[in-house]
């Protein structure tokens, strides 16, 4: 069994990954405003609680993702130790703005596949639920 010190560590080290992940999404897209992954992305504190929830919780899981903007909540889940595997859900609707039409779900898969750990646990989806 893993010591509370031992989970803030982990936890800590998975939220420097999440960061990772929003600049390689800023690195690949430049042209999509920072604000906008920040305003569709899930929330840091959001973030952290579901990670200490999963920590404590006594089994595997599969998460069901309905809404995937840029991927960043479908990698925050993909990233978690009980989680086996991730089935993320968007309409693929173009971005608006500077990104061109680029949908999020687009975004999404070219970013997750700079990482090989999360990226094998997901599976993107385009279309209504």
């Amino acid at each position: 069994m893993t010591t509370s010190g031992g989970w803030t560590t982990q936890v800590v080290e998975h939220m420097r990954r999440l960061e990772e992940y929003r600049e390689t999404i800023s690195r690949l897209f430049p042209a999509l405003p920072k604000d906008m992954v920040d305003a569709r992305a899930i929330k840091d504190v959001d973030a952290l609680v579901l990670a200490l929830f999963l920590r404590c919780y006594p089994h595997e899981l599969s998460v069901l993702e309905v809404g995937t903007p840029f991927g960043v909540a479908t990698f925050h889940f993909a990233g978690q130790p009980s989680v086996l595997r991730v089935l993320g859900v968007d309409p693929d609707l173009p971005v608006t703005g500077n990104a061109g039409q680029t949908s999020s779900i687009d975004i999404a898969r070219g970013a997750l596949a700079e990482f090989a750990d999360e990226s094998v646990k997901i599976q993107l989806r385009t279309g209504d639920v």
